[in-house]
């Protein structure tokens, strides 16, 4: 395998296109100082996958693009491209000619070609280990390197015969193991963590799962008795609402039937008001008729004096005729006013009044023929005697009346206080009957209400039947949910558990020693005695270090029982640590000397185990003291180099002070 061709465009000097062919053998390049020789030998190391800019004699990476000249202008990118002969098939790839490239952008963007196809850096260096060819290897030696060669120490020519000896491959496959290895047993120490958390939900689960069958029954049981109460009130309103919607009837038409007694009662009333306005009239009248009768007789009564002084004196003053002409004038003036009045109250065909017109037209005969009164003055006399007796007939029958009427109107009045009284006894019924027709409309209205109530019951029942099944359904997703990260966590444990079952990241002679399980004496690997608080379990593994996968034996004799039968097996090597011979020299574990804040605890403190392996804790992390920060550490505890310290995140400093 050889370098056949080597291009170059944009890459420190090289601004345009070059191309250079190599043959099988020794090629040399020569020219004058600056021409570019040393940029060849960059471009090959930079192709390579170099990616420290000192090696490349550049303050950062873009700084190997072409950057410009007077006469050319800075390019945006620089590119390489190596051509191997592959013909002895080195490099572990089925191809004669293998192109390598790299390019890099002035934006800082980059990409690598393996044969023009896209490559991860990590294909490149893993295509070149071991063939003597990447960028740390002597391929390309430079000044410095020789020196390292010639120089006393054993380190450095050590990396060069290991990477001409072809193990740098397989130190490179360890380091990858150990990485992995200290993975796995960052995930092992988080296993009991998951586990515990695990654990804890499905506790937390079947919880709530009881929980949740037996609200699930009770809620159900609430259903089925608010549905048997809403069915029972329902029915029971329904055979209260009959009888009283009967009576409600009932009260209806009775208090129909009594509005309309109570109008009879009115118009029976109204027509009594009538008779007894019209008795009252006709009362008047007949007062006022007796009132005339009265005056009537008071003036027959004083006409009749008068007839008698005209009398008694007629033969002797004829002066007191004309006088009393005159007076007779007066009479007949009053007379026919009476007549008219009476013939107003009375009427036209009252004998009465026919006699009185007869007595009138006496009267009048008289005083016309008031000389011949002188002649008929006894028999007028006499007339007006008789008249003074119809009149007085005339006004008993008119207080016979009166008396009647007065009677009648007791009586009206009488009627006026019993149709009061029954109007009254109406009114109070009417109202009675009102009250309980309000009371009914009152009683069936609450009814209604509580009808109404009941209906909303059932609609919140509804209701909360259909909360109950959103949550019942909210509560099966969520324990799908919970189902789901269980199996998750129930597969993330076993495949855990599976690393612990077959002991990945152990030493062969570990592995060998705990599957075998034939020696009685072997308790088991240190770290797996130990139990360790959460908050501190990288602090403690970070200080017991190689010490965790330790075996701890009961005596020294099964430690060393267990050596042998390795080394006849040829299982490996195992460490061990006897219990016996640690019992004689472990010491009580150090009391914390420092009244500091930054110091958290003893790792002693943190760390539990079987009262058997107690002393384990004792002898192999009796001198760790947990600190907040090692940058906060005083003088005194930097100077005590009794004691280690470890941060909760795993930063350590030994007793040397090596961190």
């Amino acid at each position: 395998m050889y370098i056949s061709k080597l291009e170059i465009i944009g890459f420190k000097s090289f601004a345009t296109k070059t191309a250079m062919q190599f043959g099988n053998g020794i090629t040399a390049v020569i020219g004058p100082n600056g021409c570019g020789k040393s940029n060849i030998v960059d471009a090959i190391r930079w192709v390579l996958g170099e990616q420290k800019t000192h090696l490349l004699r550049s303050e950062q990476m873009v700084d190997v693009i072409f950057s410009g000249s007077k006469n050319r202008k800075p390019l945006n990118y620089a590119e390489v491209t190596l051509t191997l002969h592959n013909d002895d098939g080195q490099l572990g790839i089925a191809y004669t000619d293998v192109q390598v490239g790299r390019r890099l952008y002035r934006d800082g963007s980059s990409e690598y070609l393996l044969n023009e196809v896209p490559v991860r850096l990590k294909d490149i260096q893993n295509l070149f280990v071991d063939t003597g060819m990447n960028t740390n290897a002597y391929s390309v030696i430079e000044l410095r390197m020789v020196e390292e060669i010639l120089n006393e120490d054993r380190n450095q020519r050590k990396l060069l015969f290991e990477e001409a000896a072809g193990i740098n491959k397989y130190k490179s496959q360890r380091k990858s193991a150990q990485r992995k290895l200290d993975a796995t047993k960052e995930d092992l120490a988080r296993l009991e963590d998951i586990v515990y958390e695990i654990d804890n939900n499905v506790r937390s689960l079947k919880r709530q799962l009881g929980r949740y069958e037996r609200y699930e029954g009770y809620a159900e049981e609430l259903k089925k008795l608010e549905i048997t109460r809403s069915q029972a009130q329902w029915y029971a309103y329904e055979d209260a609402i009959v009888p009283l919607e009967k009576q409600l009837s009932n009260k209806q038409i009775q208090n129909e039937e009594t509005g309309k007694q109570l109008g009879i009662e009115e118009a029976m009333l109204d027509s009594y008001k009538k008779g007894s306005d019209e008795i009252e009239k006709e009362m008047q009248n007949v007062n006022d008729v007796l009132q005339e009768i009265n005056e009537k007789i008071n003036n027959e009564s004083s006409r009749r004096l008068v007839w008698q002084e005209k009398i008694a004196n007629a033969k002797r003053n004829k002066e007191r005729l004309i006088t009393e002409k005159e007076q007779a004038r007066s009479r007949l003036q009053i007379n026919t006013e009476l007549k008219e009045t009476l013939a107003s109250q009375l009427g036209e065909d009252d004998p009465e009044l026919v006699q009185m017109r007869e007595e009138l037209e006496a009267v009048r005969r008289e005083f016309e023929d008031v000389q011949r009164i002188y002649g008929n003055a006894s028999q007028k006399l006499d007339d007006l005697r008789g008249d003074v007796r119809d009149c007085q007939n005339r006004l008993a029958e008119i207080q016979q009346l009166t008396l009647r009427l007065r009677d009648q109107r007791k009586q009206l009045s009488h009627l006026q206080d019993e149709e009061i009284r029954r109007r009254e006894e109406l009114v109070l019924r009417s109202a009675t009957q009102k009250d309980q027709v309000v009371s009914l409309k009152d009683g069936l209205k609450q009814i209604e209400n509580k009808l109404d109530q009941a209906n909303g019951t059932i609609g919140d029942s509804e209701k909360k039947h259909l909360e109950l099944q959103n949550t019942i359904r909210e509560l099966d997703q969520d324990i799908l949910r919970q189902q789901s990260a269980f199996e998750r966590n129930r597969n993330e444990a076993g495949f855990y558990r599976e690393l612990v079952e077959t002991l990945e990241g152990y030493q062969p002679g570990v592995k060998y020693v705990m599957r075998s399980m034939q020696h009685p004496g072997i308790r088991g690997v240190l770290a797996d005695l130990l139990t360790v608080d959460k908050a501190y379990t990288a602090a403690v593994e970070i200080a017991l270090g190689s010490a965790a996968s330790y075996l701890v034996a009961e005596k020294k004799s099964d430690a060393l029982d267990v050596i042998d039968a390795l080394k006849e097996q040829q299982r490996g090597r195992v460490s061990i640590a006897p219990l016996d011979v640690i019992q004689k020299r472990v010491s009580p574990a150090l009391e914390n000397p420092y009244k500091d804040d930054n110091i958290l605890t003893r790792a002693v403190d943190v760390v539990r185990a079987a009262k058997k392996d107690q002393l384990l804790i004792d002898y192999f992390l009796g001198d760790v003291l947990i600190v907040r920060s090692l940058r906060e550490l005083s003088e005194d505890a930097l100077r005590d180099d009794r004691f280690r310290y470890v941060t909760p995140e795993g930063d350590y400093m030994d007793r040397r002070a090596v961190l």
